[in-house]
């Protein structure tokens, strides 16, 4: 399944090397078998990340977490967070537990491609990687930057080519190449020049000192930054699901959040 998977890739995207994937990809990434889930799994994921963003956009849940940001020293910089994760497990009754909210999650890309490879639907039927596109120039947007021409993108990560997903970060240069936009993938301590970086490095906060150029970006709002520090502490820092099941956090809130707390 291994070299399908590469001729696939490949057929797809002619930019990439089949020696480099060959490389890269190992037989443990993928899997023959197919496993059903009830489709109340999809609406239960569903409806928690539509809770959960309900949540995140209120002012009252921001005013509640404003001394942690200014501590921080982060601000909202507009935008959010492309290529978001709610990674849920099934208890043993069949019900969702909630694992983390991964900001800047892996596998979007090659869990698509395999879709593809296996002619299998995807479990959000009308999803395409266009929509990652969409989502991209909706990040700037939000951040209230046009789209320049060229439109200049990077893939940050801590020494990119030694990531056991690197091979995902190739596709996604693929794709973004296909769309015309000019794309490097970096170590986030170089300087990169770029409009839009998207981030798959995991100092969350960008608080140690190897990210001080890197922050320093971000609050002047010189790059369109996604995912950031402030998206993660509103959702994925993981005291978030601590405080969501600490009931003294949700009396801080008016009793029309109880609805939310419910759904969380």
């Amino acid at each position: 399944m291994k070299q399908e998977f590469i001729s696939h890739l490949i057929q797809a995207h002619p930019s990439l090397s089949e020696k480099e994937l060959d490389e890269l990809i190992s037989p443990q990434l993928l899997s023959l078998f197919e496993i059903q889930l009830p489709k109340k799994v999809f609406n239960q994921a569903e409806d928690f990340v539509q809770a959960s963003f309900e949540l995140r956009e209120s002012p009252e849940y921001q005013a509640l977490l404003n001394s942690e940001i200014q501590e921080r020293g982060i601000k909202d910089p507009g935008n959010k967070s492309i290529c978001m994760s709610y990674d849920f497990h099934l208890d043993s009754t069949g019900e969702l537990k909630l694992i983390e909210i991964n900001t800047n999650a892996a596998f979007l890309a090659l869990g698509y491609e395999m879709y593809q490879m296996r002619k299998l639907p995807l479990p959000v039927s009308d999803f395409s990687m266009l929509q990652l596109k969409d989502s991209i120039e909706t990040e700037m947007q939000l951040q209230k930057k046009s789209l320049p021409t060229p439109f200049q993108v990077a893939i940050i990560d801590e020494e990119p080519e030694k990531q056991r997903l690197f091979a995902e970060f190739l596709v996604f240069q693929a794709y973004f190449q296909k769309w015309g936009w000019s794309t490097q993938i970096a170590d986030f301590r170089k300087a990169i020049e770029a409009d839009f970086i998207y981030n798959r490095y995991t100092d969350f906060y960008l608080s140690q000192p190897e990210s001080k150029n890197l922050r320093e970006n971000f609050l002047s709002g010189e790059i369109c930054l996604s995912p950031n520090p402030f998206e993660y502490c509103l959702l994925a820092d993981k005291q978030r699901m601590i405080d969501w099941s600490d009931g003294d956090f949700w009396a801080q809130l008016p009793s029309g959040f109880h609805e939310i707390r419910q759904r969380l």
